[in-house]
């Protein structure tokens, strides 16, 4: 058998700090590998620990326990098997690093640690927990001295190289390379794993392996789960991003998946995230608010999508077991998966209330319903006006001053009856022990277009990585073609969500019916386009100004109004920081995602620069 039919690129869906469990994920994938037909797999770096363990990992007692679950491993492996994986690495200087190991039954074949020789990547965090080192670093396990500081390892028939970059130094005498990067989803990232892998084998004239951890492992971060073998600059082998499986692996015999539209990777990966968030919270589903607007309902959608996903992937024995497993009462697979999941799934795992107050209309409620009942969900409408109505009273009869009224205090009356949605939605999270799901996006994040203690509260927010014009453009392309769940699948069809598609954005806290979100704000296609020049390319407002004004897209825009726009957008970002530092955990998706940036509490409202 040639090197290249042996191997494989392994991923487990990780859970930071169990040990146990991942190790048998990781036996459970190695014996998949050798069931294929493949005698070495390659995991990702971390796997065995999880990447996710943040502090941690500068704890001593927990990387011996790592350690000591590495030689557990060596010793339950399948006969013959050659494994590489990633772990926390205590060393006999006593630093931390981390190492690759490279093992079989009942033998550690060698260790390597990663040298942290560049901080660009703001999603990896190594350098604050691990050391680092271009010397030789000694590491002592059951009485065995490994020196660790090479980056290639003698696998008793072939040499293997580890790279945690594309740097191809250091790989000439090496048969394989593996890239074991933890790298988390954003956009974009998927053709830049895929370019560095075909580089570097091209580079080096050699086998190369990409691998990655996989599901939402520890709140915020995707991973995408792809596996990319390349050959001398050739693919070889790739397989489709974001499997619900708990485990899988990759090999020369699966072929190339084809490349998927960007709109349904966005969603698979909100789906992924949203099972891992209800598997690892043992909860028993979602609660929603759903508002009838963009944002709730591509919430709602995520959730859907995510089951019939899991359905697909995990199989209808495997899948159903996981549902039980959480105190979620479904019958047996019958008939097409999809009617399946909307009729006997859908009512359990998701509750979603319309909330409607005396500024609510007809159409967004009918949408609430609409998609409400295509999804299959367990939808509830409540009226919300006497709870407003009792707390203005409450107010008016401790306040000395006029009451409220819309003339003087439209914020305050905004505000209340988006706060006053708030107990009845959490009332049913909690009667029913299912997660709360917030619905602020990305665009509305940077200005603060959102109520505190309102819309913002929830457990996980969904979409809170996507900026509102591509929200928008996902829904219009989800009612009109539904959700390509794979090469081997179906389409997920969800068209009422067009009831909501065809709406313009409003808040609905305004009386009278004429709110809209972008007259409040600006066009959310000019806002994204700003937070985009200022957060990801580092632009003033004087440059993003001259970058928007030569821009085909606005060019109907006159100068004035835009210059207002700009610096309405830096005026609401500053003063906004505060909620952003209170909203809930939300999936990393655009490459300025609000984990990305940060600017002070306090600060001068950027007098400096406008």
């Amino acid at each position: 058998m040639s090197l290249l039919t042996n191997l494989s690129a392994g991923q487990i869906n990780t859970i930071p700090m169990d040990l146990a469990g991942n190790k048998t994920k990781i036996i459970k994938a190695v014996e998949l590998a050798v069931d294929h037909g493949c005698g070495v797999v390659l995991f990702p770096e971390l796997v065995l620990s999880g990447a996710g363990c943040a502090h941690l990992f500068k704890i001593p007692a927990f990387v011996r326990k790592c350690q000591d679950c590495l030689v557990a491993l060596t010793k339950e492996l399948p006969a013959g098997a050659v494994v590489g994986l990633g772990l926390p690495l205590l060393a006999d200087n006593g630093r931390i690093y981390n190492a690759y190991a490279v093992i079989r039954r009942g033998e550690i074949l060698g260790l390597t640690v990663k040298y942290l020789y560049k901080y660009d990547n703001p999603l990896d965090d190594s350098y604050r927990y691990f050391a680092n080192t271009t010397e030789d670093v000694s590491c002592t396990i059951e009485g065995k001295t490994f020196y660790v500081a090479s980056r290639s390892i003698n696998c008793r028939g072939f040499t293997l190289g580890v790279a945690y970059d594309d740097w191809p130094v250091g790989f000439t005498d090496c048969d394989v390379v593996v890239i074991p990067n933890a790298t988390p989803f954003e956009l974009g990232s998927l053709e830049s794993n895929l370019n560095q892998a075909l580089n570097l084998s091209r580079d080096i004239n050699a086998i190369v392996v990409k691998t990655n951890l996989l599901g939402c492992e520890s709140g915020t971060l995707v991973y995408d789960g792809q596996g990319i073998i390349a050959q001398k600059g050739k693919l070889i082998a790739k397989n489709s991003p974001f499997s619900f499986k708990r485990e899988n692996i990759v090999c020369e015999k699966c072929g190339i998946a084809p490349d998927e539209d960007e709109n349904d990777l966005i969603v698979k990966a909100i789906s992924l995230g949203l099972f891992d968030w209800m598997l690892k919270t043992r909860s028993k589903g979602f609660a929603l608010s759903l508002s009838g607007g963009a944002d709730s309902a591509l919430c709602a959608v995520s959730v859907a999508v995510g089951q019939a996903l899991a359905l697909e992937h995990l199989g209808d024995k495997k899948y159903v077991e996981i549902l039980r497993s959480l105190n979620i009462d479904v019958k047996d697979v019958e008939g097409d998966h999809e009617t399946y999941i909307k009729t006997e799934v859908m009512p359990k795992v998701l509750t979603t209330v319309y909330q409607a107050s005396k500024s609510s209309g007809k159409i967004t409620r009918n949408a609430a319903e609409k998609l409400a009942a295509c999804l299959g969900s367990t939808h509830h409408e409540l009226e919300i006006s006497k709870a407003v109505d009792l707390y203005i009273k409450l107010f008016d009869k401790a306040n000395d001053g006029p009451s409220l009224s819309w003339e003087k205090d439209d914020l305050t009356l905004q505000n209340i009856q988006a706060r006053s949605r708030l107990p009845s939605i959490w009332m049913f999270a909690n009667r029913e022990n299912k997660l709360l799901l917030s619905t602020g996006n990305l665009s509305e994040a940077v200005v603060g277009y959102c109520t505190m203690d309102g819309d913002t509260v929830g457990g996980v927010d969904p979409v809170g990585g996507i900026g509102k014009s591509r929200i928008l453009r996902i829904n219009r392309q989800i009612a009109d073609h539904g959700v390509n769940l794979g090469p081997s699948a179906y389409i997920f069809n969800i068209k009422d969500l067009s009831f909501v598609a065809d709406q313009e954005p409003t808040a609905e806290l305004r009386p009278g019916g004429e709110q809209k979100d972008e007259k409040d704000l600006m066009p959310y296609i000019l806002l994204d386009e700003i937070r985009r020049l200022f957060n990801a390319e580092f632009l003033g407002p004087e440059e993003i100004f001259s970058k928007v004004r030569a821009d085909e897209r606005f060019k109907d825009l006159d100068d004035d109004l835009l210059k207002s726009d700009v610096a309405k957008y830096f005026r609401l970002n500053a003063r906004s920081q505060w909620k952003r530092k209170r909203f809930a955990s939300s999936f990393h998706i655009e490459k300025d995602s609000c984990d990305m940036w940060s600017l002070p509490i306090l600060n001068d409202s950027f007098n400096c620069l406008l």
